[in-house]
């Protein structure tokens, strides 16, 4: 399993994910939406994010989770007006 779907399995076990849009290029940076994150500010979110990927039930390493360097969290509603703002995720090199 590549370290992108690891990543994809652990928040999808802790938290309702709707889309997630990751890139692994030296460390992993994504979005991550999700209704699970209506009502709640960036700090409890990223809690979310992180209990997610260092759980007992993550099949990531502590190696791995210090790999990932940022995933930002969006509802739905966030990511419906400011997605199309964002910046392209697509690694600089292949």
């Amino acid at each position: 399993m590549e370290f992108k779907e690891k990543v994809e399995q652990a928040l999808g076990s802790a938290i309702s994910v709707e889309r997630a849009i990751l890139v692994d290029d030296d460390g992993l940076i994504g979005y991550v939406i999700s209704p699970d994150f209506r009502g709640q500010d960036s700090l409890t979110r990223q809690g979310l994010i992180f209990d997610a990927l260092r759980s007992t039930a993550s099949p990531l390493s502590s190696d791995e989770v210090n790999q990932v360097i940022a995933v930002v969290a969006f509802t739905p509603e966030e990511f419906a007006v400011l997605g199309p703002e964002l910046p392209d995720l697509t690694p600089l090199r292949s």
